[in-house]
């Protein structure tokens, strides 16, 4: 599967940081990705916890399930993502506090788009 990773320094400490990241209802605004996220069971701080979101993907929507598979709070969250036609993604968010008060936050994506994403070749 192809894998994408991005790191960032946030100006504010891993727990403000950890607060966002856990609200699926905050997810569209801090991955551009996303553009609606309904049906959440709750909070993502625990594993389990569920919802479904709609991507867009090199101009397609992309519908898929969601699930909270791993989470070291204020640290670790993976969720694992599926979409129809075999579309997955397991995304590994990971926060560190820095000596500034700041957090390093990294997050990566190992993904296999759907079959016939990319139309008939």
């Amino acid at each position: 599967m192809p894998k994408i990773h991005s790191e960032i320094e946030i100006d504010a400490p891993p727990q403000r940081v950890w607060e966002i990241l856990i609200d699926p209802e905050r997810l569209p605004q801090y991955n551009a990705t996303i553009i609606e996220v309904s049906d959440a069971t709750g909070r993502l701080d625990q594993v389990g916890a569920t919802y479904r979101a709609v991507a867009r993907v090199y101009g397609r929507r992309i519908e898929g399930d969601w699930e909270v598979t791993e989470v070291v709070p204020l640290r670790r969250l993976v969720v694992r993502g599926l979409a129809p036609g075999g579309g997955a993604a397991t995304v590994i968010g990971t926060l560190e506090p820095t000596d500034r008060g700041t957090t390093r936050a990294a997050v990566e994506i190992d993904y296999q788009l759907p079959a016939g994403f990319l139309g008939e070749i």
